[in-house]
């Protein structure tokens, strides 16, 4: 199998906005069901710290990760969670070559 890239965001918010936060991203992936290159999209909470919303990607490579950042529905989205984000952290970019689920 060829390398994927693959990239783990955390989105830092207020606890009082981390699910509006989680439910935007949520219209985001499915914004992306049409996106054979985007391979999953997952929005993760931590019951734990109720000030990040993390997101789990994996794209056939870094390039059609880019251009989806360009989708109007991606766009619309970013801008909707804007007021909901205090700081992003880009944790991890990585390339997954193998295993079970890719």
């Amino acid at each position: 199998m060829d390398a994927v890239f693959g990239l783990l965001t955390n989105f830092h918010t207020k606890p009082e906005d981390q699910e509006k936060l989680a439910e935007i991203l949520l219209r985001a992936a499915e914004a992306l069901e049409d996106y054979q290159t985007c391979l999953q999209y997952q929005v993760i909470l931590n019951a734990n710290d109720r000030e990040v919303v993390s997101v789990l990607e994996v794209w056939t490579d870094k390039g059609h990760h880019e251009a989806s950042l360009e989708n109007p529905a991606t766009v619309e989205a970013i801008n909707e969670a804007r007021p909901l984000i205090l700081s992003i952290e880009r944790q991890k970019e990585f390339d997954f070559i193998g295993g079970k689920g890719i």
